[in-house]
């Protein structure tokens, strides 16, 4: 009679009933693995224990087609071509064409910076241009590179082509010509010529009477008499009616106003005065002893008078004390003196007085001084820029004296 064992079996055999497996189940496949001692088949879904690639008894790495062992299968690709082969030669190039290795590829970079392929790069044209056509460097010949250009007769002819010629003018092919004055046309009739002096279109001439070159630019005046009464001279008669051919001297009668023969003068303060001896000359010593200074007289004396101090009211009040008494030059200084000398001279007496500068020549060269003068001590400078050096002779006179002194200019 048979039996159900417990895998559902029913029959009289006993050797063919199902057994429980290592994992409990009857009639399983699992088995125990005899390396690691652990339950694997059946309903377990464990492998078996062996050395994996790393090694390790019972684990899970293993080599992927890369060649990489482990057990993430997220980078079995990493070393697969762009055509998917598995540590392929195939590379993407500029283009983002996949080549195959050892082919060479056909994507190149363009003048502009693009790569492209199949020869559609943009390229530099025969002129040097990227992108261009070949017609910015034509000659008028339109040949590239080329050296024929336009003349200035619009004709189109080799570089070395000077068949155009321009003239002065700048007329192509014109006739005007430029002579020797610097004049530019084409007519010969007014053309310059020399002048005596070797000037081209100088205008000096032969003097018939003397013989001598004159005008233009030799400065010389026609044969007559000049004012000394020589035949051709030079010498002229100034403003000052000196008669020489020196005119250093031709403002020296001229005043400080610039009046030719002019009665002004430069008093004590260094201003132009046309009469010193007008009642409104203010020009006055300051209590330290400056013409003009900024110190003047405040002091009341008893008599009225405004002085320095107490002691300068009793000068004040002695006439014969504070007036000089002679007519004379007192004193020069510097002397020698560059470039301006001081002439002090004093006056006894209400007269015209006569400052004047003289030369060895005994020529007058200057006048410091012309005008009615009240009696007092005065200061006169003379300025020698415009003189040479030399000795002079300073004179001063009136209707009854001449005082002469020497002053030397030393430059």
């Amino acid at each position: 009679m048979g039996t159900l064992d417990n895998c559902g079996t029913c029959d009289n055999k006993v050797s063919n009933d199902c057994i429980m497996e290592c994992n409990g189940d009857w009639g399983g496949g699992a088995t125990t693995d005899e390396h690691c001692g652990i339950c694997i088949g059946g309903s377990t879904e464990l492998e078996a224990c062996r050395l994996d690639c790393n090694g390790v008894l019972g684990g899970y790495a293993f080599t992927d087609e890369c060649g990489v062992c482990d057990s993430d299968n997220t980078n079995n690709n990493q070393c697969f071509d762009c055509t998917g082969e598995a540590n392929g030669g195939a590379i993407i190039d500029n283009c983002n064409d996949c080549i195959l290795g050892g082919e060479v590829s056909s994507c190149i970079q363009g003048c502009d910076g693009i790569w492209n392929d199949n020869g559609s790069e943009v390229k530099y044209d025969e002129c040097g241009v990227c992108g261009g056509n070949n017609t910015s460097c034509l000659d008028c010949s339109g040949i590239i590179n080329g050296e024929s250009w336009l003349d200035a007769c619009e004709e189109c002819v080799p570089i070395n082509d000077t068949s155009c010629p321009i003239d002065c003018a700048g007329t192509p092919n014109g006739d005007a010509v430029e002579d020797n004055c610097g004049t530019c046309d084409n007519n010969v009739s007014n053309d310059c010529f020399l002048d005596c002096h070797g000037d081209w279109g100088g205008e000096a001439i032969i003097d018939t009477l003397c013989g001598t070159c004159i005008g233009g630019t030799t400065g010389l005046v026609p044969c007559i008499e000049d004012c000394n009464g020589e035949l051709g001279g030079t010498a002229s008669l100034d403003d000052c009616n000196i008669c020489d051919v020196d005119s250093e001297n031709d403002n020296q009668c001229v005043d400080c106003n610039g009046t030719v023969d002019g009665l002004a003068e430069i008093d004590n303060c260094g201003d132009c005065v046309e009469d010193l001896s007008d009642s409104s000359y203010e020009c006055e010593q300051d209590c330290d002893g400056i013409w003009g200074g900024n110190h003047p007289p405040t002091f009341s004396c008893e008599n009225g008078d405004i002085a320095c101090n107490y002691d300068a009211c009793f000068d004040l009040s002695n006439n014969e004390f504070q007036l000089p008494q002679r007519f004379d030059i007192s004193r020069i200084y510097p002397n020698p003196f560059n470039p301006q000398g001081t002439i002090d001279f004093e006056v006894s007496e209400t007269t015209m007085v006569q400052l004047n500068i003289y030369n060895l020549k005994g020529q007058k060269v200057n006048v410091l001084k012309n005008a009615f003068t009240l009696p007092g001590h005065y200061s006169v400078i003379w300025n020698g820029t415009n003189y040479p050096s030399g000795i002079y002779f300073v004179i001063l006179n009136n209707q009854y004296s001449i005082i002469r002194r020497k002053i030397i200019l030393l430059k």
